[in-house]
Protein backbone atom coordinates (compact mmCIF):
# COMPACT_ATOMS: atom_id res chain seq x y z
CA UNK A 1 0.00 0.00 0.00
CA UNK A 2 1.40 3.12 -1.22
CA UNK A 3 1.23 6.09 1.26
CA UNK A 4 -0.61 9.65 0.09
CA UNK A 5 1.67 12.97 0.04
CA UNK A 6 -0.64 15.92 -0.31
CA UNK A 7 0.49 18.51 -3.15
CA UNK A 8 0.36 22.10 -1.12
CA UNK A 9 1.32 24.03 -4.84
CA UNK A 10 -2.20 25.49 -4.93
CA UNK A 11 -2.51 26.20 -1.18
CA UNK A 12 -3.93 29.12 0.15
CA UNK A 13 -3.85 30.49 3.83
CA UNK A 14 -7.58 31.81 4.64
CA UNK A 15 -7.09 34.05 7.75
CA UNK A 16 -10.37 34.14 8.07
CA UNK A 17 -10.50 30.44 9.19
CA UNK A 18 -8.26 30.86 11.13
CA UNK A 19 -9.79 32.80 14.11
CA UNK A 20 -8.32 31.84 17.25
CA UNK A 21 -7.38 28.42 16.38
CA UNK A 22 -4.16 26.96 14.50
CA UNK A 23 -3.82 24.58 11.43
CA UNK A 24 -1.31 21.85 10.61
CA UNK A 25 -0.04 22.55 7.22
CA UNK A 26 1.87 19.01 5.89
CA UNK A 27 3.09 17.88 2.35
CA UNK A 28 5.08 18.69 -0.71
CA UNK A 29 5.30 21.42 -3.22
CA UNK A 30 6.76 19.93 -6.98
CA UNK A 31 10.20 21.10 -7.75
CA UNK A 32 9.20 22.17 -10.82
CA UNK A 33 6.75 24.87 -9.14
CA UNK A 34 10.10 26.76 -8.16
CA UNK A 35 12.05 26.43 -11.37
CA UNK A 36 11.00 29.94 -12.59
CA UNK A 37 11.78 31.57 -9.08
CA UNK A 38 15.12 29.96 -9.00
CA UNK A 39 16.30 30.42 -12.37
CA UNK A 40 18.50 33.65 -12.00
CA UNK A 41 19.61 32.20 -8.87
CA UNK A 42 21.44 29.17 -11.29
CA UNK A 43 20.28 27.09 -8.06
CA UNK A 44 17.91 23.84 -8.97
CA UNK A 45 15.95 21.69 -6.71
CA UNK A 46 16.74 17.75 -6.80
CA UNK A 47 13.32 16.61 -4.95
CA UNK A 48 10.05 18.30 -3.98
CA UNK A 49 10.30 20.55 -0.71
CA UNK A 50 8.61 19.44 2.08
CA UNK A 51 6.89 21.58 4.42
CA UNK A 52 5.23 20.79 7.88
CA UNK A 53 3.94 24.40 9.11
CA UNK A 54 1.45 25.47 11.77
CA UNK A 55 -0.58 28.88 10.93
CA UNK A 56 -2.35 30.12 13.65
CA UNK A 57 -4.01 33.24 14.95
CA UNK A 58 -5.70 34.63 18.05
CA UNK A 59 -9.46 34.87 18.29
CA UNK A 60 -10.02 38.56 16.69
CA UNK A 61 -6.69 39.44 16.12
CA UNK A 62 -5.97 40.89 12.75
CA UNK A 63 -2.25 39.14 12.89
CA UNK A 64 -1.58 35.23 12.17
CA UNK A 65 1.57 33.66 12.24
CA UNK A 66 2.95 30.54 10.06
CA UNK A 67 5.79 28.59 11.98
CA UNK A 68 7.71 25.34 10.86
CA UNK A 69 10.04 23.95 8.86
CA UNK A 70 10.95 23.53 4.99
CA UNK A 71 13.25 20.82 3.68
CA UNK A 72 15.01 19.72 0.31
CA UNK A 73 18.21 19.38 -1.44
CA UNK A 74 19.31 21.68 -3.79
CA UNK A 75 22.07 21.92 -6.65
CA UNK A 76 24.50 24.60 -6.72
CA UNK A 77 27.45 25.46 -9.06
CA UNK A 78 30.58 26.19 -7.23
CA UNK A 79 31.83 29.76 -7.50
CA UNK A 80 35.61 28.56 -7.22
CA UNK A 81 35.63 25.13 -8.76
CA UNK A 82 32.30 25.57 -11.12
CA UNK A 83 31.36 21.96 -10.46
CA UNK A 84 27.64 20.78 -8.82
CA UNK A 85 27.13 20.10 -5.83
CA UNK A 86 24.50 19.31 -3.81
CA UNK A 87 23.05 21.07 -0.53
CA UNK A 88 20.91 20.04 2.17
CA UNK A 89 18.07 22.70 3.13
CA UNK A 90 16.52 22.43 6.24
CA UNK A 91 14.95 25.99 7.67
CA UNK A 92 12.62 27.11 9.98
CA UNK A 93 10.14 29.04 9.22
CA UNK A 94 8.73 31.85 11.81
CA UNK A 95 6.70 34.71 9.89
CA UNK A 96 3.77 36.72 11.15
CA UNK A 97 0.92 38.32 8.48
CA UNK A 98 -1.50 41.07 8.96
CA UNK A 99 -4.45 41.31 7.68
CA UNK A 100 -5.36 44.39 5.84
CA UNK A 101 -3.95 46.56 3.72
CA UNK A 102 -0.47 47.66 4.13
CA UNK A 103 -0.31 51.03 5.37
CA UNK A 104 3.16 52.17 3.81
CA UNK A 105 0.92 52.31 0.47
CA UNK A 106 -1.37 54.77 2.04
CA UNK A 107 0.52 57.53 3.52
CA UNK A 108 4.21 58.13 3.47
CA UNK A 109 3.94 59.17 7.17
CA UNK A 110 3.52 55.77 8.61
CA UNK A 111 6.73 54.34 9.52
CA UNK A 112 6.74 50.48 9.69
CA UNK A 113 8.44 48.86 12.93
CA UNK A 114 7.49 45.54 12.57
CA UNK A 115 9.07 42.78 10.11
CA UNK A 116 5.17 41.68 8.74
CA UNK A 117 3.46 41.30 5.43
CA UNK A 118 0.62 42.34 5.09
CA UNK A 119 -2.33 40.41 3.50
CA UNK A 120 -5.01 42.89 1.99
CA UNK A 121 -7.61 39.94 1.77
CA UNK A 122 -6.63 37.77 4.36
CA UNK A 123 -6.14 34.92 1.50
CA UNK A 124 -1.94 34.03 1.86
CA UNK A 125 -0.79 31.52 -0.96
CA UNK A 126 1.65 29.46 0.43
CA UNK A 127 4.11 28.75 -2.69
CA UNK A 128 5.39 32.72 -2.75
CA UNK A 129 6.24 32.15 0.91
CA UNK A 130 7.99 29.25 0.26
CA UNK A 131 9.56 30.37 -2.96
CA UNK A 132 10.97 33.57 -0.76
CA UNK A 133 12.62 31.75 1.68
CA UNK A 134 14.77 29.28 -0.40
CA UNK A 135 15.79 32.00 -2.53
CA UNK A 136 16.87 33.84 0.96
CA UNK A 137 19.03 31.06 2.11
CA UNK A 138 20.72 30.68 -1.26
CA UNK A 139 24.22 31.55 -0.30
CA UNK A 140 25.20 34.52 -2.57
CA UNK A 141 28.66 32.69 -3.17
CA UNK A 142 28.04 28.80 -2.93
CA UNK A 143 31.52 26.98 -2.61
CA UNK A 144 31.38 23.38 -2.93
CA UNK A 145 33.30 23.14 0.46
CA UNK A 146 35.52 25.88 2.83
CA UNK A 147 38.47 24.40 1.51
CA UNK A 148 38.25 24.20 -2.09
CA UNK A 149 40.90 25.12 -4.46
CA UNK A 150 38.81 26.85 -7.27
CA UNK A 151 41.09 26.66 -10.90
CA UNK A 152 44.31 27.49 -11.98
CA UNK A 153 44.11 31.12 -13.07
CA UNK A 154 47.05 30.18 -15.75
CA UNK A 155 45.29 26.66 -17.26
CA UNK A 156 41.59 26.19 -15.78
CA UNK A 157 42.80 22.85 -14.22
CA UNK A 158 40.54 22.17 -10.72
CA UNK A 159 42.41 22.01 -8.50
CA UNK A 160 41.06 19.67 -6.36
CA UNK A 161 41.51 17.20 -8.00
CA UNK A 162 44.70 17.69 -10.19
CA UNK A 163 47.53 20.14 -10.42
CA UNK A 164 48.77 22.03 -12.76
CA UNK A 165 52.37 22.63 -14.47
CA UNK A 166 51.79 26.41 -14.29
Amino acid sequence: MGSWVRDLSHTVIDADLLDGVSKEISGCLAAASFAEALDDSGAELLEDVWVDLTASRSASSRQFTLRGTIRTTVQLECALCLEPFQRQVALDLNRCFVIGADPANQSSEVQMTLDVVFVANGRLALLPVIEEELILDLPMVPYCRTECAGLCPGCGSNLNVESCSC
